[in-house]
């Protein structure tokens, strides 16, 4: 039941689709995929003036979930990701153990801006990378995202789990 609730829910604040600038059009609504994970729409505001960037994110929302993180993933489209949120805010440390993808990890204020991004890190190691300043939230991205896009330090994140105080 939560489940589908929550799937009501994002269908409603979301809305149908948007252009991604040159990119090809991006489904806007909860979206469940052939492997059953379910990806959920996030819009990055870049300060740049840029128009804003959308991609579809599967939610880490549970330790559990966020300790798998994306271990294993063999491999991610250039505009999906995963949303680690947390309930409340504080330092936080990643790594890629088990992880054979490059990422950009970036670290999320309370205020939905971006603090840090730790790009391109490096498939299966274990050295940690630290968020640097207390974060409510963060989002993993294919490593190179943050630079082929433009997204960087101070963008805005929106995502209907953000918006909560």
């Amino acid at each position: 039941m939560k489940f589908v609730l929550k799937l009501f829910l994002v269908a409603i604040l979301v809305g149908p689709t948007a252009a991604c600038g040159n990119e090809e059009e991006v489904e806007l609504t909860a979206q469940t995929a052939d492997d059953g994970r379910v990806r959920e729409s996030l819009t990055i505001d870049l300060q740049n003036g840029g128009t804003p960037v959308e991609f579809m994110v599967e939610l880490a929302l549970t330790p559990q979930e966020q300790s798998q993180g994306l271990m294993h993933r063999e491999a991610m489209g250039e505009r999906e990701g995963m949303l680690f949120v947390f309930n409340g805010t504080a330092l936080h440390n990643f790594w890629m153990k088990n992880t054979p993808l490059p990422l950009d990890i970036i670290f999320i204020r309370a205020d939905q801006t971006i603090a840090h991004i730790a790009e391109r890190t490096v498939p299966f190691s274990e050295a940690l990378i630290p968020s640097k300043v207390p974060v409510r939230s963060v989002l993993e991205l294919p490593g190179g995202s943050a630079e082929r896009i433009g997204i960087s330090i101070g963008d805005l994140v929106s995502h209907p789990l953000l918006n909560v105080e």
